[in-house]
């Protein structure tokens, strides 16, 4: 049961989906989970870690949601995402959403949020393209701000790129850097 009274957030007991399946609409392949479970206290709400699957991509998704007192309501959400045939590849994010809770409504504060890719190999993804790729692609930083409007600085390398039939023995590295409005 989940409850919002007088501004506050109260709960007790445990949501559990199995063989959860989701198509069509806004998805072109199945949005699926083997298991996911919400479990809830008068002190968090847990989302224990779950795996889900897009096409040819893998999540895995954790987090927790303190609700003792209203007034700090932080979602904590760790998450590694990958291709499932590339297992050692993972785009690690970890982050932290405040939530607000006002009378009949839920309002989101500013994401504040640290990614990370280690070696990720980019020839997986050159078969999704339909072109060969190879070399290894690296990203470190942060993402920040409201959902309307994130603000991203990342680090980015790519070690020995190699694009259709040409292939650089070089590293590339720079910032990406995204603000509000573009």
């Amino acid at each position: 049961m989940i409850a919002i009274n007088n501004k506050a957030l109260d709960c007790n007991g445990e949501l559990s989906l199995t063989k959860f399946q989701l198509q069509g609409g806004p998805f072109s392949n199945s949005l699926s989970s083997d298991k996911f479970s919400v479990n809830c206290n008068d002190e968090v709400l847990l989302l224990p870690s779950s795996q889900w699957k897009y096409g040819p991509w893998q999540a895995f998704v954790n987090g927790d949601l303190p609700i003792k007192t209203s007034s700090n309501l932080d979602l904590r959400l760790n998450s590694s995402l990958g291709l499932q045939n590339s297992k050692n590849s993972r785009l690690n994010l970890q982050g932290n959403l405040p939530l607000i809770l006002t009378k009949r409504r839920l309002k989101f504060g500013d994401l504040s949020a640290n990614v990370e890719l280690n070696t990720f190999q980019l020839s997986p993804i050159g078969s999704l393209l339909g072109t060969s790729m190879s070399g290894t692609l690296s990203a470190k930083g942060t993402i920040n701000g409201p959902l309307t409007s994130l603000a991203s600085n990342l680090s980015i390398g790519i070690l020995n790129p190699q694009f259709s039939v040409i292939r650089l023995q070089e590293e590339w590295t720079g910032k990406f850097q995204g603000m509000p409005g573009g």
